[in-house]
C-alpha cells in the first residue's frame, strides 16, 4: 500500500511533476474555487498546456505541508452578549 504522502504516485516511480485541478482537490480536499483562487494570487503554481491547466505538484506539497500551515484567522464581527456568564444566542 503507498504512504500517504503518495497517494497518486504509483509504486516504482517519483512524484508527477504536475497534476490535474481534479487530482489537486482530491489530494488537498479543498473545492475548485478555493484551487483557482490559490492558482490566481499566485500561492499555487500552475502551467497551462494548450487548454489543459496543470498544477505544478511541489507547489501543492508546500501549501499543505505542516510547516506552511498558518493558525486561523481571528473571527470578525461583534462579540456575542454575555449576560452574567450566560451568553445569549440569537
Amino acid at each position: 500500500m503507498p504512504s500517504d504522502n503518495n497517494l497518486f504516485v504509483r509504486e516504482g516511480q517519483s512524484e508527477p511533476l504536475t497534476v490535474t485541478i481534479a487530482i489537486a482537490r482530491q489530494i488537498s480536499g479543498l473545492g475548485n474555487t478555493t484551487l483557482w483562487k490559490l492558482i490566481s494570487d499566485g500561492t499555487l503554481q500552475s502551467v497551462t498546456v494548450g487548454r489543459r491547466r496543470l498544477v505544478v505538484y511541489q507547489s501543492l506539497r508546500r501549501l499543505l505541508s505542516c510547516d506552511a500551515a498558518k493558525p486561523a484567522e481571528p473571527v470578525r464581527g461583534r462579540p456575542r452578549k454575555v449576560i452574567v456568564g450566560k451568553a445569549v444566542t440569537s
